[in-house]
């Protein structure tokens, strides 16, 4: 079991400054377990937490050169995790708000055929997303969205488990938020999100 003390001599950091594989899982394995907990007090989402945690790591990795010692790289990923972790929540609170204001416009009770027009120009808007989904994920976010089939239906023509599909919805809902953020599409991805909810 590798220990902070002997993650700190002249070599291994050589290594690790030099990219070497080893040291770098080396690190991943003494920090990985508790940065997941740390972000996950943070987020209150242990799977958010983890891929957080991951980006961290793919952030040292590529800044490898830049680091002196063990104490270095663990303040880099505990700063760096705890940034991630504040940016995750401010976006979910920018999504909150945006619920918020299209709720306005759902308890004015609007039009079904309204309902239709945003959701074209949303679809619309993200086309070409959408066609560079994963195969099933696209498959699945079109049989939803387009096509109108209900969980139920989807499982059953494509013989797969209902969680299977809700899991593939998700990612496919998950890949065209990060377009959306990325677009700063913020109200249009609170749209998105209720019509999918």
């Amino acid at each position: 079991m590798k220990t902070e003390e002997t993650l700190k001599d002249a070599i291994w950091i050589s290594q690790f400054q030099g990219g070497n594989e080893k040291a770098l899982r080396d690190v991943y394995e003494l920090f990985s377990h508790s940065l997941v907990l740390f972000a996950t007090k943070i987020v209150a989402d242990e799977e958010q937490a983890r891929d957080i945690v991951s980006e961290s790591f793919v952030k040292l990795w590529k800044r490898s050169s830049v680091f002196k010692d063990i104490t270095n790289i663990k303040s880099f990923l505990y700063v760096i995790t705890r940034n991630a972790c504040l940016n995750h929540l401010r976006s979910a609170k920018r999504i909150k708000a945006s619920h918020a204001r299209f709720q306005v416009v759902t308890e004015q009770k609007v039009e079904p055929v309204v309902h239709q027009l945003i959701k074209k120009e949303f679809l619309d808007l993200v086309y070409n997303e959408i066609e560079n989904l994963p195969d099933v994920a696209r498959q699945i976010f079109k049989m939803i969205f387009i096509q109108g089939l209900k969980t139920d239906e989807i499982s059953e023509q494509l013989g797969m488990p209902p969680k299977h599909v809700l899991n593939n919805k998700n990612r496919a809902l998950a890949l065209l938020k990060i377009y959306l953020f990325k677009k700063d599409l913020l109200i249009t991805t609170g749209i998105f999100l209720l019509i999918a909810s």
